[in-house]
């Protein structure tokens, strides 16, 4: 395999942006980036997380909140409220 690439990817290795290679020491590609390693190469670091980008209804519900005071918190003991109620 020629390894022109090494990133570290969740728990093992994107290589040549384009095959995961899993930690397993018996997978053959495993061992292809461990030598590539040993011989001085250094894997690129992670991507770090994506920013969170809320959702069209997370800024409506926000607002919601915002405008009644209401919080999901608040809906959440509403319901559990009744179901003790009706013996669920």
């Amino acid at each position: 395999m020629d390894i022109q690439t090494v990133q570290h990817i969740d728990d093992g290795y994107l290589v040549n942006g384009a095959l995961y290679v899993p930690p397993d020491p018996g997978n053959q590609h495993h061992e292809a980036v461990q030598a590539w390693i040993a011989e001085g190469n250094i894997p690129a670091p992670a991507d770090p997380a994506p920013a969170f980008e809320p959702s069209d209804l997370d800024i409506r519900l926000a607002a919601l909140e915002a405008k009644t005071g209401v919080t999901d918190a608040d809906r959440q003991a509403a319901r559990d409220e009744l179901k003790i109620k009706e013996g669920r």
